[in-house]
């Protein structure tokens, strides 16, 4: 690698980097993309692995070398971890257990990719490959837990390493991190200003300091205020201020109540709502078959991998097309503000979003129930109808009451929050609300350019959401600015289409 330079040698590594991701991964990760800047590090959100340019010095004297630290994002253990929610680790705790998931990757590595076993220890010089067969997160945790306790200074952490996803969705702990820079103490921060969330081995945080503890599962974090100034109760959120282009910092704070619905027996069918909820999604292609109807590319791309590190390429290189089962989570999210008081407006909602249940009740999908209001930034309030479960549970059997105010972008990202946690492949927010937003400093265009950002994180991290206005008089700003992702109804009858808008976004997607 060393003849290249410049462009030709960085399109080089990243054509490279792009065939090793899919083949090391068998699939898992689909492509490698390259990251700028002397403070990025190798790391994977599951589905690309990033590679940072200019490379480390011991992966960029050597191709196989560069090709192991791919091969350590392409780990499955990297899954495992993935799955963690709810833990309060130390900073010190969080570094073992990058530690510990890395020793385990290099092991996976070592057994699965025998011909870059030699390659391992220039990328990881100070870190024993160990067991990954059948480990735990829990395993894992404890194994970082421990050795927080056992060392008085930590081992060096190489950039080759990289950082770990954690918590729900594809975003890393070490990025949720360096979003927290303004929160940490003075000496960590530094530190991650400098290293870009490759936190130094020897910065030693006491594992009991809970001031220093980060929920991994807390949501979109961005930080301004300090922390003595953040509600003690309740999940924070950002909101956008469209006036200065930046997130103001856990400026708004959700609260979930248990309010629920009763399990009741359905309402009348509705067939062209049960016509879009069992349609299927695609057609997908089927790869790795001894036999089909054209050539599998990602299969000779492996074929390849296999020939440079040893195995035997095998002779499943064709693909053909298979259909799929629907695979689908979907959140309602219900507007309760105090607007809703006028009878009418409220029974029209709700007969929306009984047919709604109803209708994915009927179709087996896994489905959950939101209502929402507001009352100022810190006080918006989050009721959980019905949590994703099996069972049909009509709105309407709540008893909800409308009161106060709709600060809908902190409500749609703490719902979208909840509904990335499902295992389905497809996932979906419906919010059904009667007017535009507004509460307490929160009106406008103001409210509207944070709405949309909402639904942009949203579209980011996998999740579509779809605002239905039901019979809004005021609504044709909104509407401008969301696009294809706002939709007005005046009443049940109408929501067919809206579905059919929702069935073609997870075609496309």
């Amino acid at each position: 690698m060393a003849e290249l330079n410049g462009t030709s040698r960085a399109e080089s590594v990243a054509d490279s980097a792009d065939l090793w991701a899919r083949g090391l991964s068998s699939g898992r990760r689909r492509s490698a993309r390259l990251l700028l800047g002397g403070s990025a590090r190798f790391w994977t959100d599951l589905v690309d692995i990033y590679v940072p340019w200019p490379l480390p010095a011991a992966a960029s004297e050597d191709e196989l070398t560069l090709m192991t630290c791919v091969a350590l994002q392409a780990a499955p253990t990297k899954e495992v971890l993935a799955g963690l929610h709810g833990l309060r680790l130390s900073w010190r705790e969080l570094l073992c257990l990058q530690y510990c998931e890395g020793a385990a990757a290099a092991g996976w590595v070592r057994d699965e990719w025998p011909g870059l076993r030699d390659h391992l220890r220039a990328a990881l010089p100070h870190i024993e490959p160990a067991r990954w067969r059948g480990i735990s997160a829990d395993e894992l945790v404890a194994q970082a837990r421990a050795m927080a306790k056992r060392e008085s200074k930590l081992p060096d952490l190489p950039l080759e390493l990289g950082a770990i996803p954690l918590g729900s969705g594809n975003e890393s702990a070490f990025t949720r991190a360096v979003r927290r820079i303004g929160s940490l103490p003075r000496p960590l921060a530094q530190a991650l200003e400098r290293f870009g969330g490759m936190v130094p081995a020897l910065v030693d945080i006491p594992s009991s300091d809970e001031e220093n503890r980060l929920p991994l599962d807390a949501g979109p974090q961005f930080d301004e205020e300090p922390r003595s100034q953040r509600s003690p109760t309740g999940l924070p959120y950002p909101e956008w201020d469209v006036f200065t282009h930046a997130y103001r910092t856990d400026f708004t704070t959700v609260t979930e109540r248990r309010f629920p619905c009763r399990a009741a027996g359905a309402g009348p069918i509705r067939p062209e709502l049960d016509a879009w909820l069992n349609a299927p999604i695609e057609r997908r292609r089927q790869g790795r078959l001894a036999d089909g109807g054209d050539i599998d590319i990602d299969a000779v791309v492996d074929a390849s991998v296999d020939l440079a590190t040893g195995h035997d390429p095998g002779v499943r290189f064709y693909v053909d097309r298979l259909r799929v089962a629907r695979d689908v989570s979907c959140a309602l999210l219900l507007d309760m503000s105090g607007s809703l008081g006028q009878a009418e407006l409220l029974h029209r909602q709700l007969e929306c979003a009984d047919a709604l249940s109803d209708a994915m009740a009927r179709a087996g999908e896994r489905y959950a129930v939101y209502a929402f209001r507001s009352q100022g930034p810190k006080h918006v309030e989050v009721d959980v109808l019905a949590p994703f479960s099996d069972g049909l549970y009509r709105p309407n059997t709540a008893g909800l009451r409308p009161a106060h105010a709709t600060r809908l972008g902190a409500a749609v990202r703490h719902v979208v929050a909840q509904v990335r946690r499902q295992p389905s492949e497809r996932k979906v927010v419906i919010v059904l609300t009667d007017g535009v937003p507004f509460d307490e400093g929160y009106e406008g265009h103001y409210a509207n350019a944070d709405v949309e950002k909402a639904l942009d994180e949203a579209e980011s991290q996998g999740v579509a959401v779809m605002i239905i206005g039901i019979a809004v008089a005021d609504g044709d700003e909104l509407a401008e600015v969301l696009g294809d992702r706002w939709r007005q109804i005046s009443g049940v009858d109408e929501l067919a289409p809206v579905l059919g808008d929702v069935h073609n976004w997870m075609v496309a997607s």
